[in-house]
């Protein structure tokens, strides 16, 4: 069988496919308190493959077509952690918190996901569609609801303004691309040219090479997606030459820039209120109206939205307008396994906070600084910016003994990887010039701050996975997995500080006073310069009955061990556990019911996002 991206897959451990529930917060858990970068859910199943393709012969031409069609809910399993909701530091970060309680939808979606190719004397056409739509998030009212519908609570989400693929239903290209093999010095080259993901993966669920393809999350969240859906596609040019039977050459160029997409302000698997397009106001909560007036000053999300000197607006984001590229060499050698080398040069498909600072001084008009006039509004806007050039180096290893034992790693580096400010030292230098980042309140007009700085980062994963043999009438196979990730030359926290969204500003070696809670004044909880966790799953497969009917009970666990990964997939103390049941019958239909506990970490925001989840999918 082809995967998605038109080839049969490498052997790869299937604990890498568990890898958004077992990275935890995962991807982005970049900022910030009041400026809380997107946290990307990791709450999602295993999720299902396409099927056999169904084949037409037309004349000469060759037509094969599969498809999902597939149905789901989700219902929160656990009622909102108070700290989580009511913090005075988490007012960006917990919308979707708010508006759901235990026992509550946050989704029941219906989805199809069509997948053709044409081929024909050696050429060929892909293209692929997706059709969705999230009843729950589109017409349910919600408790307190989000930036979109103007915080009006009883009423429905608002998806206004949000990307395609992050809209609460919708009908979308996915694959579109042509491809066939010519003979390149004597070897055989495969070529693809069109709107595709580049066949490239890490062998270990927690793995750097999955970051030349965008991710598709607001998919992930969803109880009838499809494993199809995982990447997005971009318009890009892509060949593979076969040097022998154990040497392979690969290489691609992307055109455009597609970032990740996250679920939309006010879902419950969002934990950024501001940060999604059509999410265009980041609330202040009061905390600039106090600083004005001298006094405490705490507004609703609904206040701060309509005062204009309560909420950041938001200008216009600022993509990458340069390509990106890469080169991969694959050696097979016998006896040992599949070594993997990769160089590439991306752009960061995870979005930061910058300021862009549009005239003097703090408020407009620029007299209101000097008591002079009334103040209107804020003299800078918020952006997001996707960082540029980040250059990629991995080795990784796969490998299968005859005892069918399957042993994987991979080792990453990036040079110039972005770290995100901390949200409340970003706050309170730009409007108090108080704390590590007091420079940003004498920020010239027409100036910006992209909100992060550059360091050179490694990951290393290892992973495992073994047959254990027949038990209690099942075929169980066990999985493991250890990441390590490092980011050298980290300053001193007391000094400059990264990460740990939703809480209050630190003291510091620039400011020394903090006011806030023991969780708030630890110097706990950024970004460290080590952290690692580990991932562990088992899994049974029954033969029932009944011909053609197979189920497989498994057990997931994760666990952040030590630290805080500057990518947010560790996170000292978080641990997710899932219960999952499948139900396969003639492998045409698939029933995944699932139960998953999140929890632990001083400073997890996602610890109270508990849920079940059920989905009924058909393969066509």
């Amino acid at each position: 069988m082809q995967n998605k991206n038109g080839r049969a897959p490498l052997a790869r451990p299937w604990l890498s496919g568990s890898s958004n529930l077992l990275l935890g917060a995962g991807l982005g858990a970049l900022c910030l308190p009041l400026w809380a970068a997107e946290v990307s859910n990791g709450i999602t199943t295993i999720k299902p493959q396409l099927g056999e393709a169904t084949s037409l012969d037309v004349g000469a031409a060759n037509l094969s077509v599969r498809g999902w069609l597939g149905l789901g809910t989700v219902i929160r399993a656990a009622n909102p952690d108070p700290v989580l909701v009511k913090g005075a530091s988490m007012n960006t970060l917990n919308d979707g918190d708010q508006n759901y309680r235990a026992g509550d939808a946050v989704s029941s979606a219906i989805e199809s996901y069509v997948q053709a190719d044409l081929q024909y004397q050696g050429l060929g056409l892909r293209l692929a569609g997706k059709a969705w739509y999230d009843y729950t998030q589109a017409q349910q009212s919600v408790l307190h609801g989000n930036v979109s519908n103007h915080y009006q609570s009883g009423a429905p989400l608002s998806d206004e303004g949000f990307v395609p693929l992050g809209r609460f239903g919708n009908v979308v290209l996915d694959d579109a691309y042509v491809y066939g093999t010519t003979a390149l010095a004597g070897y055989p080259l495969q070529l693809r040219a069109g709107r595709q993901t580049i066949p490239w993966g890490s062998p270990t669920a927690g793995g750097m090479l999955s970051q030349v393809n965008a991710t598709d999350y607001a998919a992930l969240s969803r109880a009838s997606s499809v494993a199809a859906e995982t990447g997005i596609p971009d318009w890009a040019v892509y060949g593979k030459l076969n040097l022998s039977e154990r040497l392979t050459l690969d290489a691609f160029y992307q055109f455009a820039f597609a970032p990740n997409v996250y679920p939309g302000c006010g879902t419950f698997y969002s934990t950024g209120d501001y940060v999604q397009p059509g999410c265009n106001q980041l609330t202040l909560n009061g905390a600039l109206l106090s600083a004005i007036a001298h006094r405490s000053i705490s507004t609703s999300d609904a206040q701060s939205v309509s005062n204009a000197l309560d909420y950041v607006s938001r200008a216009p984001d600022r993509l990458p307008s340069g390509g990106q590229y890469g080169a991969g060499l694959q050696y097979l050698l016998n006896g040992v396994g599949r070594f993997g080398f990769y160089a590439a040069n991306i752009d960061s498909k995870v979005g930061y906070t910058g300021v862009q600072h549009n005239t003097a001084g703090v408020l407009t008009p620029l007299l209101a600084n000097t008591g002079q006039a009334q103040a209107t509004g804020l003299s800078s806007q918020y952006y997001r910016s996707y960082p540029a050039n980040l250059h990629l180096f991995v080795l990784n290893f796969a490998s299968r003994l005859p005892d069918q034992t399957g042993l994987y790693a991979e080792l990453g580096y990036i040079p110039d990887q972005p770290l995100a400010w901390n949200g409340a030292d970003f706050l309170n230098g730009l409007l108090l010039g108080r704390g590590p980042l007091a420079r940003l309140y004498k920020l010239p007009a027409g100036a910006s701050a992209d909100g992060y700085d550059r360091y050179q980062v490694m990951n290393l994963s290892l992973g495992g996975e073994r047959p254990l043999g027949k038990w209690a009438g099942g075929d169980f196979k066990l999985a493991a997995e250890l990441g390590f990730k490092h980011v050298f030359s980290l300053p001193d926290p007391a000094v400059m500080r990264y990460g740990r969204a939703g809480w209050g500003m630190a003291a510091s070696q620039a400011y020394a006073t903090c006011s806030g809670d023991a969780a708030t004044c630890r110097l706990d909880g950024f970004i460290t310069s080590n952290a690692w966790g580990a991932r562990l799953r088992l899994e049974a497969r029954y033969a029932t009955g009944w011909p053609d009917i197979t189920l497989t009970p498994a057990l997931t666990l994760g666990q952040d061990v030590r630290g805080y990964s500057y990518d947010g997939q560790y996170s000292q103390g978080r641990f997710t556990t899932m219960f999952s049941l499948a139900l396969n019958v003639r492998r045409d239909y698939q029933l995944d019911l699932s139960y998953l506990k999140t929890g632990g970490g001083d400073y997890n925001v996602l610890r109270d996002r508990s849920l079940v989840s059920l989905g009924l999918g058909m393969r066509l």
